[in-house]
């Protein structure tokens, strides 16, 4: 190293005395005599890249002196001793239990089994693969419960009719069931139904949610805004799984329309659901047989032809129901049905001559083999109707009349041969009624062959005009 900076040294000071001797030499050279003064030198100085320079030219030496070399590495220090470990802090609280997501799913009103809830997760997380490789992703389907919310299709309290809007949400989601959020829903066409279980679909109405009649109903005198199985009728399955309507208020709007018909298929379901302001509340047709009809309360339209359950089918069930203001309360066009608590009320108004009223009844069969348990006739002229011949059965039955304004009041009437059993029946009829066929028991069969019985009436004999009833008493209280 100090070689070389001893070489650099001396070509530095070569160059100088290279300029040096050159400028004396074109001094001299002139004339031997004394010539004119010869050029400055040139100064050297620091370039920009820190070396000399002479002129324009750079002689390639530093101006700086040589980095010296680089000490030796001292030896690293010993560590030093870990630090005593500090306290331990306080427990934190513990946090709660997360919700598992099937518990999540029935809080959101999903109906179902863990192992039905578990299938349809997994049937809907394809489904939505499948949407979102087609970028198809309908807002419709609720992925948490399984429900169509029809209001985030079809918004309610429109002001207008909304059922093709509607009846097309019933055609695209076979095996769904349809959610009515709150409001009104204004139907003009019936709402149709498919009968084949695979493509069937299921009502659930919210507590405010109404389905009401438009002003411009289409619909004939046997239609109704919601016609379950009124399509594809001949694929009805007996064995498969019955729809249901469930909740919200049915309203005629007093537009000669019926509130739900079951058309075909079997086990349907009618629960929770207000109707009102129809011609038939309930109408049951031929074939559709298994009906549950759960917790229903129907209001007529005061007309005599007014009807709040008509049924043609079998095997039905009608449970804890309340009829007012129709002419029929429940009218039987078929036999092994069970009725339980039901309960209906006359109410066509006062202004009624005495023939309409003869036509009432709280319950009327033409076809027997029914069973009747808990059913209430109140204020109508004739509380049951039994046909001729029927063999099916009243127990702890009641007719009731809180007025005599109107005209004849008779507990049970059987236009033929007495074969019903009545037990524990009771008939109160108004103190103030003085009609001749006020009876017990109206039964045209003058020879008494009938094989029907009664069992513990209980009846005020002093209101009563005719007493053929004790010829079927089998036992008094």
């Amino acid at each position: 190293m100090m070689k070389s900076l001893i070489l650099k040294i001396t070509s530095l000071l070569v160059l100088l005395a290279m300029a040096f001797s050159m400028s004396s030499f074109a001094k001299s050279a002139s004339t031997p005599t004394s010539g004119a003064n010869g050029k400055d030198g040139l100064t050297p100085y620091i370039g920009a890249n820190g070396n000399w320079w002479l002129g324009d030219t750079d002689s390639g030496i530093p101006a700086g002196g040589i980095p010296g070399a680089n000490g030796e590495h001292g030896e690293d220090g010993a560590d030093g001793k870990d630090g005593a470990d500090g306290k331990d802090g306080k427990n934190g609280l513990h946090g709660k239990n997360g919700a598992e997501p099937y518990n999540l799913a029935l809080d959101n009103d999903f109906w179902g089994t863990y192992d039905e809830w578990y299938q349809y997760m997994s049937n809907a997380q394809q489904s939505l693969m499948n949407k979102l490789d087609t970028g198809e992703i309908k807002a419709s389907v609720a992925l948490s419960s399984g429900f169509v919310n029809v209001a985030s299709i079809v918004a309610p309290n429109q002001g207008k009719d909304v059922s093709a809007e509607i009846q097309k949400i019933i055609d695209e989601n076979p095996n769904k069931t349809l959610y009515f959020s709150d409001g009104i829903y204004l139907i003009k066409n019936p709402l149709k139904t498919s009968a084949d279980p695979a493509k069937s679909v299921s009502f659930y109405l919210a507590n405010y949610a109404m389905l009401r009649a438009d002003s411009g109903w289409t619909g004939s005198s046997t239609d109704a805004i919601i016609m379950l199985g009124a399509k594809d009728t001949n694929k009805a399955d007996p064995n498969a799984k019955g729809c249901f309507v469930e909740g919200g208020i049915i309203d005629g709007n007093k537009k000669e329309a019926n509130g739900i018909s079951v058309e075909s298929g079997y086990g349907a379901r009618l629960q929770n659901i207000s109707i009102k302001n129809t011609v038939i509340g309930i109408y049951l047709k031929k074939g559709a047989d298994k009906t549950q009809i759960l917790t229903v309360n129907i209001y007529g339209i005061r007309y005599l032809r007014s009807i709040g359950v008509l049924c043609y089918s079998e095997k039905n069930t009608l449970d804890n129901m309340r009829i007012a203001a129709v002419n029929i309360g429940v009218k039987l066009c078929a036999g092994n049905n069970f009725l339980r608590d039901v309960h209906p009320l006359y109410g066509l108004g006062n202004d009624l001559n005495t023939n309409s009223y003869t036509q009432s009844y709280g319950f009327y069969e033409e076809v027997g083999g029914n069973w009747y348990d808990i059913c209430y006739s109140d204020q109508f002229s004739n509380g049951f109707r039994i046909v001729p011949g029927s063999n099916s059965v009243y127990n702890n039955c009641f007719a009731y009349w809180y007025t005599a304004a109107h005209g004849r009041q008779i507990g049970f009437e059987c236009p033929g041969q007495f074969n019903a059993m009545l037990k524990n029946c009771k008939i109160s009829l108004h103190s103030e009624s003085k009609y001749a066929e006020n009876a017990y028991l109206l039964c045209s069969d003058t020879t008494n062959s009938g094989s029907g019985f009664i069992d513990s009436p209980i009846v005020t004999d002093n209101y009563s005009g005719i007493k053929t009833y004790k010829n079927y008493i089998v036992s008094k209280r």
